[in-house]
């Protein structure tokens, strides 16, 4: 009984950290369309990260561009 009490709590966490990634990566694409080139190194992880989310949603491997 307890497992699938853990197993439930789980799942909507994780249910819950995907729509905030999701959100969140909405977010992201809004600033860049509006900002294209932002300044400093927050504007290159910005673009990074865009790039690394894109690739996963597409089903392109990622593992190897994380380090």
């Amino acid at each position: 009984m307890e497992t699938r009490f853990i197993k439930k709590q789980m799942t909507a966490a994780y249910q819950y950290s995907y729509t905030r990634l999701a959100l969140n990566y909405y977010t992201l694409y809004e600033t860049l369309t509006e900002e294209p080139e932002l300044p400093g190194k927050g504007g290159a992880f910005l673009l990074t990260l865009n790039e690394l989310i894109g690739a996963y949603l597409e089903g392109k491997e990622i593992l190897n561009r994380l380090d």
